[in-house]
């Protein structure tokens, strides 16, 4: 079975009506189960590598497990991703880091002063939750999707 889509095979002896007016219903449908249940793993994910990221930081007005949202249908696709929003005091876009880790940082002057010798001041170590939650529950993403397809089949493929 393809990696990338949802493969279903049999007789259909479906009216080209219902096939005109309820499967593009079904199919969205469809995508968004299998983007809510990705969604919900990765949060899962996130929050148990993490877990500071459901606590409230006072500088932003949401927190961390925010910033996996997902795209509205684009055609016959949605986009599940971490980067969080662009709206004024969200500090989402935080998540990426997170996800991909950071170079080392290193203090260059201090009160004004450039200092003799730079002072690391340290990294964050990726936690890759997204690519693992992908990895792992990419497959019931699908399966979620395949029942609603086969709901569809069911009812009008008579």
């Amino acid at each position: 079975m393809p990696q990338d889509g949802v493969q279903i095979s049999g007789d259909l002896a479906i009216s080209l009506k219902s096939l005109e007016t309820e499967f593009p219903r079904y199919a969205k449908a469809a995508l968004f189960a299998g983007a809510a249940s990705l969604k919900n793993d990765i949060k899962h994910t996130f929050q148990s590598k993490l877990p500071a990221a459901t606590r409230k930081n006072p500088k932003y007005n949401d927190t961390l497990l925010d910033a996996v949202r997902n795209t509205t249908t684009l055609g016959d696709e949605i986009t599940v991703h971490v980067l969080g929003t662009r709206n004024p005091g969200s500090g989402t876009y935080r998540a990426r880091f997170f996800e991909n880790g950071t170079d080392e940082r290193f203090q260059l002057s201090r009160n004004g002063k450039k200092l003799k010798k730079k002072k690391s001041i340290g990294r964050i170590e990726p936690l890759n939750f997204f690519s693992d939650s992908v990895s792992s529950g990419g497959q019931a993403a699908i399966q979620k999707m395949e029942q609603i397809m086969n709901r569809f089949f069911d009812k009008y493929g008579k």
